[in-house]
């Protein structure tokens, strides 16, 4: 059996939250969730994940600004985090991977989708 990695999603959006936690029930993945920036960054010392989601439009501390938080952290700094997103440009997808991102999706994207980039994070 393989061993479950620890996500941590980072999402101001219970109903998001909600369903990745459905989607992940029977994937190797234990689950984790904070509703914004600061408290996912205190949560992210406490449990360290192997991935976190991250979205970026949020109350009290955006997603750029938690990713850079998480960077500059010795304990978090090697952490992947996959940015999740209602923003879909270009130049939104190109700064979230500037900021340190290993991947980018945009809300709204499939059970599939979610999983092929799980996968493909390292």
């Amino acid at each position: 059996m393989t061993a479950s990695k620890k996500i941590l999603m980072i999402d101001d959006s219970q109903t998001d939250i909600a369903l990745i936690q459905q989607w992940l029930t029977d994937e190797p993945y234990l689950f984790y969730a904070s509703t914004n920036g600061v408290e996912g960054c205190k949560e992210s010392l406490r449990i360290k994940p192997d991935i976190i989601l991250l979205d970026i439009l949020m109350p009290v501390q955006n997603g750029y600004d938690t990713i850079r938080e998480l960077k500059k952290t010795a304990a978090t700094k090697e952490i992947p985090v996959i940015f999740i997103s209602t923003k879909n440009s270009t130049t939104d997808r190109q700064w979230g991977l500037r900021q340190g991102a290993r991947a980018y999706l945009a809300k709204p994207f499939t059970k599939s989708d979610l999983l092929i980039t799980l996968l493909s994070v390292k």
